[in-house]
């Protein structure tokens, strides 16, 4: 019967009732759980509160298939992309842009926005599946002569992220791959001579200056994605339109280096800078490729997988009043955060004191130890505090913080200064918000043709 109901569902343009789907969950009947299944795997987010709901329920067949369901669709958003359709016929430039902000809750913003020709000028785009966010706005800038401005100037009260589109033909080679878009940046050939000192009593000549030969690439992911790089690019095939092989072999491992055992803060605390609220989860780093001795002018072929580790908030975070949180514990799934006994005071001259303490084990991403090439960055973990705790003021608006200082017991208990931004210094924050995190490691494909030989 719940086969029939999704069936007839989807036939008439309406969505299964996810609530009802779930209690079929714990139905005797086989069939019935596994049509009811499949029904919630394809409503996918919409699908979660319900899920989420289950949690609480007596039943403890139920508890368990929700709550396995849940894990699976919660792990498949980090991979599944935001699908927009487009279909239209001479429409404004304004009210495709509107189009697709309302499909997907991101928002889009042209500039400047006062400019009337994007109610006059017109475009037609139209294709005939479902595309990804970043596919869809990449067909839009084709039609539209658009480009996606990153960099565009925040107003500083500015507390969600905004694709700022603007006039120009300026195109990236770009490659999509679910909610991800790898860009290529730039590529650059430079060869160095050290004229420093020579030690005149090296038993060995120095080294010959090599040419240095890389395209820095950029990954985005989508607003509601949290992304850092899990090592170098896996399986690079690059060859120039002579056919060469512009793969470098392999860095040789550091066995000189440190001990890598994190701090004893945990490699889920770190100090320096948090990213601002708002802003789009974005990697950069350089793909080292080999010159050869005669160099073509194209890279024919360039691609690969760039491992990435993938972090998404759950949508029901533990909210802590800071005004009554003196002296109080505070417990979700994954940490505890306990406020001193004095009364909470933070301003941007005041850290706000935690003593943190993590309830399970982290999530395991396996972390790649392939060694790195010179100049590429570090892995850092995508499980930070940084990431997982939100200070907002009376209206809800994250501010800006960072980690002032962390020390950490052998118990694991850590006592986490927490500094507020000069950039939000007239804030006035009132509440902690504590997320648990679905956390993954993936490795994204790309794959670029012709590209100009620096």
């Amino acid at each position: 019967m719940t086969a029939i109901m999704v069936i007839l569902a989807l036939f008439l343009g309406a969505e299964p009732d996810p609530v009802s789907l779930v209690t079929k969950l714990a139905d005797p009947s086989t069939v019935e759980r596994n049509a009811a299944t499949t029904a919630l795997e394809t409503l996918g987010r919409a699908a979660i509160p319900a899920l989420r709901a289950a949690k609480g329920s007596k039943d403890a067949e139920l508890r368990r298939r929700a709550a396995d369901l849940l894990e699976k669709i919660e792990t498949g958003l980090l991979i599944r992309p935001t699908l927009v359709s487009l279909d239209f016929q001479d429409h404004p430039v304004a009210e495709v842009v509107q189009s697709i902000s309302q499909q997907t809750g991101f928002r889009l913003s042209l500039e400047p926005v006062d400019d009337p020709s994007w109610q006059t000028v017109r475009i037609s785009l139209r294709e005939p599946r479902p595309l990804s966010f970043w596919e869809a706005l990449d067909r839009l800038g084709t039609a539209g002569r658009l480009r996606h401005n990153p960099a565009f100037p925040r107003p500083p009260d500015e507390r969600t992220a905004i694709f700022h589109l603007q006039d120009g033909g300026l195109v990236f080679p770009k490659c999509f791959s679910g909610p991800f878009r790898v860009s290529l940046l730039s590529a650059h050939r430079r060869h160095d001579v050290d004229f420093g000192p020579k030690e005149l009593d090296a038993e060995e000549p120095a080294a010959p200056q090599l040419e240095r030969f890389e395209v820095v690439t950029q990954v985005f992911a989508e607003p509601h994605l949290i992304i850092t790089l899990n090592g170098p690019p896996k399986e690079l095939k690059a060859r120039d339109d002579f056919d060469q092989d512009l793969v470098p072999p392999p860095p040789a491992p550091d066995n000189d280096a440190d001990d890598p055992t994190p701090d004893a803060s945990g490699p889920w605390i770190e100090r320096g800078p948090s990213s601002v609220p708002g802003t789009l989860s974005i990697v950069q780093f350089p793909i080292l490729l080999r010159t050869p001795e005669r160099p073509g002018t194209t890279i024919e072929r360039l691609e690969g997988f760039i491992p990435l580790q993938v972090a998404l908030r759950r949508p029901d975070p533990l909210v802590i009043a800071l005004a009554d949180a003196a002296g109080k514990s505070f417990v979700d799934a994954d940490i505890s955060v306990r406020f001193p006994d004095a009364k909470v005071e933070f301003d941007v001259r005041t850290p706000l004191e935690l003593i943190v303490t993590r309830q399970t084990r982290a999530d395991t991403i396996t972390t790649d130890d392939t060694p790195l090439p010179g100049d590429f960055p570090a892995v850092r973990p995508v499980d930070t505090l940084q990431n997982r705790l939100d200070i907002v003021d009376a209206k809800g608006a994250p501010l800006q913080w960072a980690v002032k200082d962390v020390q950490t017991d052998d118990q694991g208990e850590s006592r986490v200064l927490c500094a507020l931004s000069i950039r939000d210094a007239k804030a006035q924050p009132t509440h902690l918000r504590v997320y648990s995190l679905v956390m993954g490691a993936i490795e994204v494909p790309f794959k670029f043709s012709k590209i100009p030989m620096p």
